[in-house]
């Protein structure tokens, strides 16, 4: 068993930094089956050349202060840590966040792991957005932080169909990975966190 954990090791680390977040992924959520995770989704994680990969959050669990602008709870600071770890491997190119503490608290570990600020966009125009980041950032990883509603309706705009629905109100673990060349012809892959 230890040669098996060996060469996994050694296959991991020759993998981009996505294929090493799916191999995880895999062996985290599936045991051994999670090399048949890992083959199953090998194809969506080729190098992403030209293309853009986004990766879509809602923010962590807020605080409930009677503000329409809460920071993170303590266990939506713990998510925040968790999305950096799981994401520790990706170099990102931006990372972008609504103007709102609870989101901006949710990106910033990944920001700070890659030497990076935070951008702040408005959601009230994510087509705008969403078009300026796949015409400025082909090639690269970027962390999109936002809410229960606008997270999916990115999403379903860069898939060019309603794929997506708005999350519960008590759900802030799904991950949205979209490999993008242009609106309408992206790829998605759904993690928890």
């Amino acid at each position: 068993m230890l040669f098996l954990g060996s060469v996994l090791t050694l296959h991991i680390m020759k993998r981009t930094g996505f294929q090493r977040l799916l191999f995880r992924v895999g062996l985290l959520q599936y045991g051994i089956s999670g090399l048949l995770f890992m083959s199953c989704v090998i194809g969506f994680s080729q190098d992403p050349g030209s293309s853009v990969v986004i990766y879509l959050v809602r923010h962590a669990e807020k605080a409930d202060d009677g503000t329409k602008n809460p920071p993170l709870n303590m266990v939506g600071l713990q998510r925040a840590v968790r999305l950096n770890e799981m994401l520790r491997d990706i170099e990102f190119g931006a990372v972008y966040s609504t103007d709102f503490k609870r989101t901006i608290m949710t990106a910033s570990p990944v920001a700070e792991q890659n030497h990076l600020k935070v951008k702040t966009y408005d959601p009230a125009d994510y087509e705008k957005f969403l078009r300026d980041v796949l015409r400025s950032h082909q090639g690269q990883n970027i962390l999109i932080t936002g809410h229960s509603n606008t997270i999916p309706q990115m999403a379903n705009m860069l898939l060019g169909m309603n794929r997506v629905m708005d999350f519960r109100e008590d759900e802030y673990d799904s991950l949205l990975i979209i490999i993008a060349d242009k609106m309408g012809e992206c790829k998605l892959l759904r993690l928890r966190y």
